[in-house]
């Protein structure tokens, strides 16, 4: 029996840039992530000094065994709802279907809980996207909303809309 990788968020710096921008090159990738646009190395630098700067957002690296393998967030924070937009992906293709997103997903999950008080977590995800549907199913996400129009047009493919919400206490 083979024992369960050490999983853990650590805050996105600098130095997770270059390998965060191989990943997001990738077109497996890109089709499932619905990018609409080729990456450029600056729009990707400044998107990450937007992001940092940005206080409705959380981002971090996510580590198995201390290697960077993928990026995880909260995005749209709002305090007033409380609610919260997660994101999520392994880069790192031969850490893919191992648990690892899971694992990611429940940390920050209990972070936002913990630290900013949110009840709700909603994510958006392809239709056809099977194993991202499977996966937030099995943390108790539902089908929620259809997603904003406005937000989601021109992805190329239909866009569910699920959420999560904290046990009442």
């Amino acid at each position: 029996m083979t024992r369960p990788l050490n999983i853990e968020l650590v805050p996105f710096k600098e130095d997770h840039l270059k390998k965060t921008y191989d990943w997001i090159r990738d077109p497996e990738l890109q089709r499932d992530f619905l990018m609409r646009s080729e990456p450029s190395w600056d729009v990707h630098c400044a998107h990450f000094e937007r992001v940092s700067a940005d206080p409705t957002q959380l981002v971090f690296a996510i580590t198995a065994e201390g290697h960077h393998v993928g990026n995880c967030g909260l995005k749209n924070i709002k305090v007033q709802e409380p609610s919260g937009e997660l994101w999520i992906y392994i880069g790192e293709p031969s850490m893919r279907r191992k648990g690892i997103g899971k694992r990611a997903a429940e940390l920050i999950i209990l972070r936002g809980y913990r630290e900013h008080l949110l009840e709700k977590i909603l994510v958006h995800v392809s239709d056809f996207n099977v194993p991202a549907r499977r996966l937030y199913e099995s943390m108790g996400f539902i089908i929620a909303t259809p997603p904003d129009e406005k937000e989601w047009r021109d992805h190329g493919a239909p866009i569910l809309r699920m959420e999560w919400r904290r046990a009442p206490s």
